[in-house]
């Protein structure tokens, strides 16, 4: 934009061209921010942002539409590069929030959606629903922050239906098979007794609800011998893994 040639009578600071935007000021903090450090910042490793503490959606978001509006290109292909790490199309355990489905909308990021929509689910009520719309929409009148009323219809359809998952996640154990290597039936039949009884306190209920892809760790017991313990563990593993490839089914999103 500063390549634009300007008149001979344009606003200046400091003997440089001034030019105005329309773009919310936390917005533009947060692009410039990536002009005046941009190599550092869009050169590191996808790993750096993943952790709570440094990924922003906000700022995500910023580098993202800003990045359309005024063609950076590597803005843009920094901040899909950081939605695809972070919201992946294959099994791993990920959060996330609404920003993400809504930049996926807007610009066709159709791969993290299954994801993105799973962290959604794992939110609260209130936090889907304000009870007023946030005044911090971005410039362009859109308040990426809350989900359109399909959107938020699919998100809570998916949620009960992976609450009905977590609890069909224990009926093995109500009459369990014991695997042909067990090197004690006896004891670990008793062990996957003591492992039925555990997961329906409610404390170990709500965690479950709550986390549906959690691994089931008690499976790392010393009371079941390794061959069941390996048996039930690698079991685990593949029915979550098969139930995350069934996320785009349960949050209804047709393939683009």
């Amino acid at each position: 934009m500063f390549k634009i040639p300007q008149p001979e009578n344009a606003e200046t600071y400091e003997g440089c061209p001034v030019v105005r935007v329309s773009d919310a000021a936390e917005d533009m903090t947060r692009v410039l921010a990536v002009l005046y450090d941009g190599d550092r910042m869009c050169d590191l490793p996808d790993a750096h942002f993943l952790p709570d503490a440094h990924f922003l959606p906000a700022a995500v978001s910023a580098w993202l539409r800003l990045g359309s509006k005024y063609q950076v290109d590597r803005w843009v292909n920094h901040a899909i590069r950081l939605l695809k790490a972070r919201y992946p199309d294959t099994w791993r355990r990920e959060k996330g929030d609404i920003i993400a489905v809504n930049l996926a909308r807007k610009f066709g990021l159709d791969a993290i959606l299954p994801a993105a929509f799973f962290a959604c689910s794992q939110l609260q009520l209130h936090e889907l629903i304000p009870d007023s719309n946030p005044t911090t929409a971005s410039s362009d009148d859109e308040d990426l922050t809350v989900l359109t009323p399909a959107d938020l219809r699919r998100c809570l359809s998916g949620r009960e239906l992976l609450s009905q998952y977590c609890l069909k996640r224990h009926d093995f154990l109500v009459v369990p098979t014991i695997p042909p290597a067990c090197e004690s039936p006896d004891d670990c039949m008793d062990a996957l007794k003591s492992v039925l009884e555990f997961t329906w306190r409610k404390s170990s209920f709500d965690r479950l609800t709550e986390l549906p892809f959690m691994e089931l760790d008690y499976f790392d017991s010393d009371e079941l011998c390794s061959p069941c313990s390996e048996h039930y563990a690698e079991a685990d593993e593949r029915q979550r893994a098969e139930k995350w490839e069934e996320l785009r089914a349960i949050f209804q999103l047709e393939k683009a």
